[in-house]
Formats: C-alpha cells, structure tokens, sequence
C-alpha cells in the first residue's frame, strides 16, 4: 500500500520541512525557479519533474494566487544544482477558508523501491530504463514513462491512458491500453 501524506493545512505541511519526497506524478509535477516574493508567481512553472526524482523540502510558503484575489499557492521550496526552485502543492481558498493539498497525487513521501519492494531487480531495471512491456502494471508504467491521462475506458475493465514520453523517456506521445491492470496493446504517436 502507498503511504499517505495525511497534510491538510499549512500547519500539517510544514512537518514535512527536512523530509526526501520522490515524484509520483513525473513529466505533470511541475517546478519553477524560487524567487522570494509576495506578488503572485508564473502560472504555468516552467519545468518537470522526473519520475521517481526526489527532493528534500526546505520551506513551506504561502504566496497569493495569480487568478483569484484572496487564494494562496501552498509552495515546497527545495534545492537542485545549488539553486532554489519551488513546486505548488497545493491552495487555499479565501472563499471557502480551506486548503486543498494535492500531495498524495504528486509524490510519495517513501522511496518508491521501498513502496514496491515486491517488484522483481528485472522490473525495476525496465522502469529504470524507461521501457514499456506487455504485462507490466499501471504503477510501472507511470514510473517508467511519467503520469499519464485517461483517453477512455472501455467494457471489461479496459483503459486507454495517453503518456507523454516514448518509451526510453523521449519526449512524444504514447499510448497504453490496460486490460485489469496490466499493459495490453502499446502504441507509439510520435
């Protein structure tokens, strides 16, 4: 089973400040350069994490929203390459007084070897190496190749999910179609 974050609140997000996160949502989570400030920031970052890429939170810091007036962006900051860079985690609603942390969406909070420690070193030389087989579970596809988005679903348990990488981790598109679980039919776009 996959740990949960259990972080509702800038309070409950703050315990995380010194913990190592790994991306969950790789090629989706999304990360900008840090630069202290109480204007609202880029509204698309600029750049994205890897699959399984880790990093250890420094900060925890609230910054105005750039759509709504009275909203704040939940942001990690951390170091890379002995710069500062920061991802949003999540919001706060000034209408509706509440946060919305999206964490267990975006990352793990264990080290994805560990999460799935049942997985043979043959699988995991495969995600590693970002290669695409029949059989292999959403999971290792996600790992392997990024997050993907659900195109359509279809009787007997069949999904078709679109990535955007190609397997060995090139930008591109690829197409996945799941039966149960398990990778039935790939497709390369491009």
């Amino acid at each position: 089973m996959v740990p949960k974050f259990y972080v509702d609140d800038l309070i409950s997000a703050r315990k995380l400040i010194g913990s190592t996160l790994w991306v969950k949502a790789g090629y989706r989570a999304a990360y900008f350069q840090w630069v202290p400030s109480t204007k609202p920031g880029p509204s698309k970052p600029t750049l994205l994490f890897e699959p399984m890429e880790s990093f250890i939170v420094g900060e925890v810091r609230e910054r105005p929203a750039p759509l709504r007036s009275g909203d704040r962006e939940v942001l990690f900051v951390f170091e890379k390459g002995g710069q500062s860079f920061a991802t949003i985690v999540g919001f706060y609603s000034g209408k509706d007084q509440e946060y919305q942390i999206q964490l267990d969406d975006l990352f793990f909070s264990k080290n994805p070897t560990e999460v799935y420690a049942h997985w043979s070193p043959q699988v995991w030389g495969k995600v590693r190496a970002h290669q695409l087989e029949k059989g292999m579970s959403f999971a290792q596809v996600s790992l392997s190749i990024g997050d993907g988005q659900l195109i359509t679903t279809g009787a007997g348990g069949a999904q078709v999910y679109e990535f955007d990488r190609k397997p060995g981790g090139l930008p591109g598109k690829t197409r996945v179609r799941f039966v149960d679980g398990k990778v039935e039919e790939i497709e390369i776009r491009g």
